[in-house]
């Protein structure tokens, strides 16, 4: 038999619960975590971070580093560990919910919106 060598399909798979890639809305591939996933729990936090800091910080833009889960949708989005490595996040508010633009020394590699109800 052949050695093979790792499957590049488990980036597209999380270690934790076991999730798969599903498609949302017209946007990329994500995957959808189970509730008690660290990495959810993560996301969950660092998004009502973020919509607290932009509500007491009207008009303004926070910088700082990506959560686990958008790590993951970067990675799962082709992104690679050499760019995730210096990976910043450009979080503003927009409608309600945040926009978030992945920078890396100041220059855009890749933008999406959270909106409320899921709607981007």
């Amino acid at each position: 038999m052949v050695p093979h060598g790792p499957d590049q399909r488990e980036r597209l798979r999380c270690a934790d619960c076991n999730a798969t890639p599903a498609r949302t809305g017209h946007g990329p591939l994500r995957l959808r975590h189970a509730a008690s996933c660290p990495i959810a729990a993560d996301d969950r936090a660092t998004a009502a971070a973020d919509l607290e800091w932009l509500a007491d910080n009207p008009g303004q833009a926070r910088d700082r580093a990506p959560s686990a889960g958008e790590l993951e949708l970067f990675r799962v989005m082709g992104g690679t560990r050499r760019l995730a490595r210096r990976l910043r996040v450009h979080v503003t508010a927009v409608r309600g919910g945040r926009g978030l633009v992945f920078h890396r020394d100041g220059v855009a590699v890749a933008a999406t919106v959270d909106l409320p109800g899921g709607a981007a």
